[in-house]
């Protein structure tokens, strides 16, 4: 897709997954957008308090292991897909309850990486 704005146009991609968007440019990191709640037919399968890849790809670290207490938007594991490094971040506070990939593993896009504890919740 082209992106024109400024006077600058840029070829920018756009990747969906359950409950967020990723735009991703080349030239900047890549970012992603959470959506508001919606009926998410193929979410369905998803594990509640799962991190999945949002692209087919690499994985080239994990910053956070089990047990681990994480904050709202940190790194837990970094996936290089079209040669641009995707972080997937932490959408709680929470703590790490499994980790289920490894640095140098081929992951499918939705492939769950992380299971999380969200801190504060009433389970």
């Amino acid at each position: 897709m082209l992106l024109s704005a400024d006077g600058v146009t840029r070829r920018i991609g756009v990747e969906r997954e359950p409950g967020a968007v990723w735009i991703l440019d080349g030239a900047a990191e890549p970012v992603r957008f959470a959506l508001a709640d919606e009926d998410r037919e193929a979410g369905a399968a998803a594990h509640p308090g799962s991190l999945e890849a949002p692209m087919p790809g690499t994985v080239i670290a994990v910053r956070r292991g089990p047990g681990e207490e994480v904050e709202e938007g940190e790194v837990l594991v970094v996936v290089e897909s079209m040669k641009m490094e995707l972080a997937v971040q932490s959408p709680a506070a929470g703590t790490v309850a499994e980790v289920l990939v490894a640095a140098g593993e081929q992951v499918e896009r939705g492939q769950t990486l992380v299971l999380m504890r969200e801190t504060g919740g009433s389970s």
